[in-house]
């Protein structure tokens, strides 16, 4: 299988012990560049994650994170500590926490925040097909892949959208907009990845 087929794996145990997944299977060349060999786990990491969209490698994104470790779990998989997993990446060091069954992290640092530019904000807009006013609000969220988000003033207006991605071919953005008082959900969240070859990510939002 090719990268894009098998976007997530878990590498290697704590220890050097045997790997619990077994074997990797045969693969095609990745176009992606392999960690140097020489490159050793941390001794406080249980396990190295390297996550792969269609346009790339991220260095952290929140899903794969979650779902390495459940996956690592299951395959026996032990980590250091009973009440947390410490996940390597391309953006460091990630704790996942775990109670009983369930998993949360703690995201890596921010690396860029703020208002975005306002030549950007223009652009976004553009692309959405709104006008610059129907931005309120504007920041960076990124915390390694390169995340943006921009508020509209309904759920209503974010589920309109029907963005010109090829207008913003390297954008990571997201569009949040409230719902009405009383609804089931408080608000409404879509996101564009064109940066790494993603349309519309379905789930990616929270």
């Amino acid at each position: 299988m090719d990268a894009a087929e098998e976007p997530l794996r878990v590498h290697r145990p704590v220890g050097g012990g045997e790997d619990p997944l077994g074997p990797p299977a045969p693969t095609s060349p990745s176009p992606y560049p392999a960690p140097e060999s020489s490159d050793a786990l941390p001794p406080e990491a249980d396990y190295r994650l390297r996550i792969f969209s269609p346009g790339g490698e991220l260095p952290f994104a929140g899903h794969p994170t979650l779902g390495s470790a459940h996956a690592w779990l299951e395959q026996g998989g032990h980590p250091q500590s009973d009440q947390r997993i410490i996940q390597e990446c391309k953006a460091g060091l990630v704790e996942v926490r775990r109670n009983g069954s369930a998993l949360s992290f703690a995201a890596p640092p921010t690396t860029r925040t703020g208002p975005l530019e306002e030549s950007y904000v223009g652009d976004i807009a553009a692309a959405f097909g709104i006008g610059r006013s129907k931005v309120l609000a504007h920041q960076w969220v990124d915390n390694g892949p390169g995340w943006a988000v921009v508020q509209l003033a309904s759920a209503e207006e974010v589920l309109a959208l029907e963005p010109d991605l090829s207008a913003i071919p390297e954008a990571m953005v997201g569009a949040i907009g409230r719902h009405p008082e009383g609804s089931e959900h408080a608000f409404e969240m879509r996101t564009f990845a064109p940066g790494v070859g993603v349309a519309e990510d379905p789930v990616c939002a929270a």
